[in-house]
């Protein structure tokens, strides 16, 4: 039979590298950053204590092969040395025949058993052992440092947005770059966590594959006389083991791309939230609120966009008695809707919040709020107290709103949202619906408005009918 062969598939245009996608997730310190980080490193845990587990078994098996070769050497001398009789008793030209290749083969099994027993120290145990001592310590230290400047720096932005606005603006600019140092940090180990990911999984796979391989060339050897599983899949393993050749040999250039991107959007990102030095943009007299003019007389048409997301500060009630509680969230505005995102308490992965039609909403700065950067979305029945990183932010926030709504009156059909191709929610813009995936919707505890809840057919429902403002 013979073999003909493969034609490579042309490429059609040039190839997208996904790597900077994660590192621009990184940058932004979206919920979907620190989702897949958490999941990652929950990951990376259990297969810790799975290749842990698997070297002890090979050293264990490897040890205990003195005592096994003791027995199979006790079980060699019968099998391969049968009975010196006469043919009285056996007949010599079939059953000694018949026994003394049965024996040569037992003694090949066995031999060759322990041979390939002799070697999974070198085969398993060692690669397993330089892999975590090595490449998994390294990418634990920059766990932890992810985590500490983390924590650091959710803690001092907290606190910085906490700060009211009739404190010295010498005060305030100190707390600026304390919490922008602090940025700086977790910047650069987000950063060090989404190069280095990529990495321990291209040398995860780098080890199971060689380790399978090594194991599959003893195995190659000690069966070469079985034309059966050897036959069935030994050109899928010469494809996998190819499949590494190729990976080792593009390994070098991908890397260097990974690392010239991550420098170019870590400096953006870093440039982009740098604060300023200037004490004017700290005083509250030189902060322009928009107080002179209506929000509705802006430009939105050319100088603002009708999307956008990122993190604001929610304000909430917790407690009994009730007490103010300003909690980050991620908040979006899309296709004339408006929600957050958050991390689920259960799951870890990120969950949606009810959505809210822009043509519901009536958006305006809220000047009567110690805090600074605030601004309000009403509707009919509730009001939702938001807080910006700083005026820059509050200023497209306010401009996004008011630009979806003229999108959304101008062009119905842009706000149109559908799922497998039928459409979810009627006229989403003048509307307020829950996410179109229910395993994904946010626990109501996390909503951005009160609720109601009522019993329908057994399930809880959540009453959220609301008309325009």
């Amino acid at each position: 039979m013979s073999t003909q062969a493969q034609t490579p598939l042309p490429q059609v245009g040039k190839l997208v590298s996904v790597v900077p996608v994660g590192l621009k997730e990184a940058a932004l310190d979206s919920p979907t950053f620190r989702a897949t980080t958490l999941h990652f490193s929950d990951q990376i845990d259990f297969i810790e204590k799975w290749l842990d587990g698997y070297a002890k078994a090979a050293t264990r098996l490897s040890c205990e092969l003195t005592a096994l070769e003791s027995v199979v050497s006790n079980f060699l001398s019968y099998s391969t040395h049968p009975l010196v009789v006469s043919e009285a008793v056996v007949d010599h030209d079939y059953t000694l025949l018949a026994m003394r290749r049965c024996g040569e083969g037992s003694k090949d099994l066995w031999s060759g058993l322990i041979t390939t027993t002799r070697k999974l120290e070198s085969l398993i145990s060692e690669p397993i052992r330089d892999f975590i001592q090595e490449d998994l310590r390294h990418f634990k230290e920059i766990r932890r440092n992810l985590e500490a400047t983390q924590k650091s720096y959710d803690y001092l932005q907290a606190r910085y947005a906490s700060q009211s606005k009739s404190k010295e603006a010498s005060a305030l600019r100190e707390e600026a770059f304390q919490l922008h140092e602090a940025h700086k940090a977790y910047l650069k180990a987000a950063m060090d966590y989404s190069v280095q990911g990529p990495q321990v999984r291209n040398a995860l796979d780098r080890l199971l594959v060689k380790v399978s391989c090594d194991q599959w060339r003893e195995f190659r050897g000690f069966h070469n006389h079985n034309s059966g599983t050897f036959s069935k899949w030994s050109r899928e393993m010469d494809r996998i083991k190819g499949w590494l050749h190729e990976m080792e040999g593009s390994e070098k250039s991908s890397k260097r791309e990974l690392l010239s991107t991550r420098k170019h959007i870590e400096e953006a990102a870093e440039f982009a939230a740098r604060p300023s030095r200037e004490l004017e943009d700290y005083n509250i007299s030189t902060v322009p609120y928009l107080g002179s003019r209506p929000i509705s007389n802006l430009n939105v048409s050319k100088e603002m966009r009708p999307e956008k997301q990122g993190w604001l500060y929610l304000r909430t009630l917790s407690g009994k008695p009730a007490r103010t509680v300003w909690v980050k969230r991620w908040a979006f505005l899309k296709h004339g809707i408006f929600g957050c995102l958050v991390q689920g308490s259960r799951t870890g992965g990120v969950e949606e919040s009810e959505r809210i039609g822009v043509l519901l909403c009536s958006i305006r700065p809220a000047f009567q709020e110690e805090r600074r950067f605030c601004f309000q979305v009403k509707t009919k029945n509730n009001t939702i107290m938001l807080q910006a990183d700083n005026q820059k932010e509050l200023m497209e926030w306010i401009g996004a709103f008011e630009a979806a709504k003229q999108k959304a009156l101008e062009n119905p059909a842009s706000t149109d949202l559908s799922v497998s191709g039928k459409v979810t929610v009627q006229d989403p813009a003048f509307s307020i619906s829950q996410p179109p995936a229910s395993e994904f919707a946010a626990d109501p505890a996390d909503s951005l408005t009160p609720y109601k809840r009522r019993a329908w057919s057994g399930r809880a429902q959540y009453d959220t009918s609301c008309s325009g403002p």
